[in-house]
């Protein structure tokens, strides 16, 4: 369980553990389910994107995760990210990818 929303509420979650391939994000995480990744070369969690999977179209007709950010950045193909939230690609060899920790998918309270 993790805190909220709300004071004094909890909500109950999945962990989901760093899937052992590229392919098998795609297989196990849903969209939604919140993706936390790694400062490099470290095990501590610096970021965490939101899991969009391969909804609507994207390059390469790879998944999608919705993240932000600041300026400076690359991507995995040295172009400029812009500032701000985007749909970024989640290719095998994209920082997303390479650095996931693991995921949490926060599950619903049916009852209220």
């Amino acid at each position: 369980e993790v805190a909220g929303p709300g004071e004094g509420r909890q909500s109950k979650v999945l962990r989901i553990e760093k899937p052992g391939s590229h392919a098998d994000f795609e297989r196990t995480l849903e969209t939604a389910d919140l993706l936390f990744i790694k400062r490099q070369n470290s095990e501590e969690v610096s970021h965490v994107v939101l899991w969009v999977g391969k909804i609507g179209e994207s390059r390469g007709d790879v998944p999608l995760v919705l993240d932000s950010t600041g300026e400076g950045r690359r991507d995995e193909d040295g172009n400029e990210i812009p500032d701000g939230v985007y749909l970024r690609p989640f290719t095998p060899t994209s920082w997303y990818c390479q650095s996931a920790s693991h995921a949490l998918r926060l599950i619903p309270d049916a009852g209220k």
